[in-house]
C-alpha cells in the first residue's frame, strides 16, 4: 500500500511541476514574431514599392532618355552606367553594376502576397483587395522591363523555386485582372472587417481612392497596348472600367507616400536625400540633376519642401 501511494505522489508531482513549467514559460521573444497583423504589414511594403519606383526605375528611365548626365561623360570615362545606357540586360537584374529591379519587385509582390493570404484568412478583403492591386502594379512595371516573366508560379517560396515564364502580353492581362479582382475585394468588405487607416501611407484608409487608383493603373496598362492591336480588348477592358463606375484620380487625388519624413539623418526621404540636396557632398558622385532641379533646389529651401514625398506616377 505504501509502494502505491508513493508511486502516486510521485506521479501527482511530476503532473504539477508539468503545468507549473507551461504556466510560467514566458521565453518569447518579442523581436522574433510568429505573425505579424496585416496593418504592420502594408506600410512597409507600400514604402518599398514607392522607394524602387523613385530610386532604381526612376534612375534607370532617367538615364535611358537623358534626363540625367553623368559628371564624367568624356573620353576617358566612357565605363560609367554603360550598361544602361546601352540597355544591358544586367543594369536590370543585380545589385553590383546595375539596379536590383527584378529582385526588389519579386521581394516586394512576394510582401503582398503575404498580406492577401493573411487577409483572406481573416475575412478582411480591404487589405486583400489593396495587396492584390499593387500586385498588378509590380507585375506590368516587370513586363515592361523584361517582357517573359514568371506569373502564375510565381510568389509561391520553397513550393516552386523554378516557375515558368510567361507570355509579356498574357502577364499584363493577368495584372489587370489582379486589379479588377482587388476592386471587388475592396467594395466586398464588410463593416466590421479590419480597414487600413494611418497604416495605408498612400491613401490614409480612403477606399474610394484606392479604386480609383486601381481604375488609373489599369487606364494606363490599356494606353500602353494602344499601338499592339488590341483594340477589341481594350474597349472590352474599358467597359468593365466605366461600368464598375469610380472613375480615376482626379485633380488634387494624387498617390503620395510620406510615412512620416523628417530633416533628420536617416528619416529623410531617399530620393530628397540621394538626388535634391544642393550640398555637394549629398549629391551621388557621378549624377547630375538637369539645370532646372538643381535651380529649384536652390530656390526651395523650406522645411515643407525639403521633406518632398515620394509619388508613384500613375
Amino acid at each position: 500500500m505504501k509502494k502505491i501511494l508513493s508511486f502516486l505522489l510521485i506521479a501527482l508531482a511530476g503532473t504539477a511541476f508539468t503545468a507549473c513549467d507551461s504556466f510560467l514559460d514566458t521565453n518569447v521573444n518579442p523581436n522574433a514574431p510568429v505573425d505579424v497583423p496585416v496593418e504592420q504589414k502594408l506600410p512597409n511594403a507600400l514604402v518599398k514599392t514607392v522607394n524602387l519606383e523613385t530610386g532604381a526605375l526612376n534612375q534607370l528611365g532617367a538615364v535611358w532618355v537623358g534626363y540625367w548626365a553623368k559628371a564624367t561623360d568624356g573620353p576617358v570615362n566612357t565605363s560609367l552606367f554603360r550598361l544602361e545606357e546601352t540597355y544591358g540586360v544586367e543594369a536590370m537584374s543585380f545589385d553590383r553594376d546595375g539596379r536590383p529591379i527584378w529582385e526588389d519587385s519579386y521581394t516586394t509582390l512576394v510582401n503582398y502576397k503575404d498580406i492577401e493570404n493573411s487577409a483572406a484568412a481573416t475575412g478582411d478583403l480591404a487589405y486583400v483587395g489593396i495587396a492584390k492591386i499593387m500586385q498588378g502594379w509590380h507585375f506590368m512595371r516587370l513586363v515592361d522591363l523584361y517582357n517573359n516573366v514568371p506569373f502564375s508560379d510565381a510568389l509561391q517560396g520553397s513550393t516552386n523555386v523554378t516557375p515558368k515564364y510567361e507570355d509579356g502580353q498574357q502577364v499584363y492581362e493577368g495584372a489587370i485582372n489582379l486589379i479588377t479582382a482587388g476592386i471587388q475585394d475592396i467594395k466586398a468588405a464588410t463593416a466590421l472587417s479590419k480597414k487600413p487607416v494611418t497604416d495605408d501611407v498612400i491613401f490614409k484608409g480612403n477606399l474610394a481612392l484606392w479604386v480609383k487608383f486601381a481604375n488609373t493603373i489599369k487606364l494606363r496598362a490599356l494606353l500602353r497596348q494602344s499601338e499592339a492591336g488590341r483594340e477589341s480588348y481594350i474597349n472590352s477592358e474599358l467597359a468593365k472600367i466605366e461600368q464598375e463606375g469610380s472613375g480615376f484620380l482626379g485633380a488634387g487625388e494624387s498617390a503620395m507616400v510620406n510615412p512620416g519624413y523628417q530633416i533628420t539623418a536617416g528619416m529623410q526621404n531617399p530620393f530628397w536625400d540621394a538626388t535634391t540636396e544642393t550640398r555637394p557632398e549629398r549629391l551621388p558622385p557621378v549624377i547630375i540633376p538637369c539645370a532646372l532641379r538643381l535651380t529649384w533646389c536652390s530656390s526651395t529651401k523650406s522645411a515643407t519642401t525639403r521633406v518632398c514625398r515620394n509619388s508613384i506616377a500613375a
